[in-house]
């Protein structure tokens, strides 16, 4: 296997992080702490703006989404579009605040890296989002053979990731973000993905954040 399969598609000079600090294990036993509840709705808005788009247009049934977190944008979703049906998927304490905070929605544990098979015993969705999951994986494909299993031919898949060339500049050869494994470039990821199966429909940029005078805004 060459240097470039190792590296996920990531140019060779670059150097992963080693540990996964988003697990519950590596944070403290409590990785959704007030804090991060707090910020999650900001955080990635225009992806599940952008989903929400897409079900309506595609008369889509189900969504899944593959480390939904808190799932503050599904419960935006689910506002303005009630009759769609939620799938979350996480770790332990994301999953319990879910069940805990909301009415709607299928709410599962599982481990992406440790699939436990619990996947296969819920609805197949029309659409799947994973949203600032992948870079956080030691072993991405794991994941993505993950989204495999949970999808059907027909399903359309949206998976964002941080560009690193646009946050670090291309001279970056680390990852920056101790809760990150690894960052890729546009070419990097399309070539990675398209490695694994997947058919790329489009690739575009968003902002990372929901567009409002916040101090989130501020700090990004």
């Amino acid at each position: 296997m060459s240097k470039t399969t190792n590296n996920y598609f990531i140019k060779n000079s670059y150097v992963a992080n080693l540990a996964p600090l988003t697990l519950d294990e590596n944070s403290g036993g409590i990785y959704w702490d007030k804090g991060r509840i707090k910020a999650s709705y900001i955080y990635q808005f225009p992806v599940y703006r952008y989903l929400l788009d897409i079900a309506k247009e595609n008369n889509s049934k189900t969504v899944m989404d593959i480390g939904c977190g808190v799932a503050s944008k599904l419960a935006y979703m689910h506002d303005q579009q009630p009759s769609l049906n939620f799938i979350g998927v996480d770790q332990p304490n994301a999953i319990d605040y879910c069940n805990s905070v909301y009415s709607f929605g299928t709410w599962i544990t599982d481990n992406f890296e440790k699939p436990s098979g619990v996947i296969k015993t819920v609805a197949t969705p029309d659409l799947i989002v994973c949203s600032d999951v992948i870079e956080h994986l030691q072993d991405p494909n794991i994941l993505l053979q993950y989204i495999k299993g949970a999808s059907k031919p027909e399903t359309l898949i949206i998976i964002s990731t941080p560009n690193r060339d646009r946050l670090r500049g291309e001279s970056c050869n680390n990852c920056e973000n101790k809760h990150h494994i690894r960052e890729w470039n546009d070419a990097e990821f399309a070539k990675y993905i398209t490695s694994q199966g997947f058919t790329i429909i489009e690739q575009f940029h968003q902002s990372p954040i929901k567009i409002s005078l916040n101090r989130f805004l501020y700090s990004e």
